[in-house]
């Protein structure tokens, strides 16, 4: 009998361990193709990256000009992939330098 509370006593500890461990980070791919991102909106969580792919024929120049987001990730050529690390919580805009019209609002929680 004591061997099996004795089981059941590691199993719960360990459960609870387990429950109690933060969400890993995630990787959010965002494509960049015919000078559009391939989302109007993304929704994050803090730690998680935005990787930028730009799968189009031109570069582009990935950034942010809003308070507590500013960020600029430089050019990227065809092919290219860019990372931001999502390290604030809130709302922004994230558009391309070269191409105005270009924009996705990244919500982070």
């Amino acid at each position: 009998m004591k061997v099996h509370v004795m089981k059941r006593t590691i199993i719960m500890s360990v459960l609870a361990c387990l429950v109690a461990l933060p969400a890993a980070a995630a990787d959010i791919e965002v494509k960049q193709d015919k000078k559009k991102f391939d989302t109007k909106a993304v929704s994050a969580s803090v730690g998680d990256d935005i990787v930028f792919k730009n799968n189009d024929k031109v570069a582009h120049n990935v950034h942010s000009s809003n308070n507590g987001h500013r960020f600029d990730l430089g050019l990227q050529r065809p092919g290219e992939s860019a990372r931001l690390n999502l390290s604030t919580p809130g709302e922004f805009m994230v558009r391309c330098a070269i191409h105005p019209k270009m924009k996705v609002k990244v919500s982070v929680k």
